[in-house]
C-alpha cells in the first residue's frame, strides 16, 4: 500500500497499481479496454467507499497530507498574493493564512485554514 494511502483506501490503491502496471506496457486496443474497465470499477468503489465513511474516516481524509491546501488554491486562482500575518504581539498563527491578491482583477482579501 502506497505511504499516502489510507487504510481503507486500500482496495482502489490495489486497482491504481494494475492500472499503472498495464500502462507501462505497449499499447492495445485491449490493453486500452483493461485499463478503462479498470478505472470504472476504481471509481465505482471510490464512490461506495466514501459515501460510507466513519466520521473518523472523514477525519483522516480531511487531514491527508496530499490534500490540497488554501495556497494551493491561491497560487492557482489569484495573482499578486500579499500574504498578511501576526498579531502585533510578534505572533504568527501559521495555521491561518490571510492575505490580499487579485481575483479576475478585483482586489480581494483571502481568509484560510491551512
Amino acid at each position: 500500500m502506497p505511504p499516502d494511502t489510507l487504510e481503507f483506501e486500500e482496495p482502489i490503491a490495489v486497482l491504481l497499481k494494475e492500472v499503472e502496471a498495464l500502462s507501462m506496457l505497449p499499447h492495445t486496443p485491449l490493453r486500452e479496454a483493461e485499463i478503462e474497465r479498470l478505472n470504472r470499477r476504481i471509481e465505482s468503489i471510490r464512490g461506495d467507499i466514501y459515501s460510507r465513511l466513519t466520521p473518523w474516516q472523514r477525519v483522516l481524509v480531511a487531514r491527508h497530507p496530499n490534500r490540497p491546501t488554501v495556497l494551493d488554491y491561491v497560487n492557482r486562482m489569484f495573482t499578486e498574493f500579499t500574504e498578511i500575518s501576526g498579531d502585533r504581539r510578534f505572533a504568527d498563527d501559521r495555521a491561518i493564512v490571510a492575505g490580499f491578491a487579485r481575483y479576475k482583477d478585483e482586489p480581494v482579501m483571502i481568509v484560510g485554514h491551512h
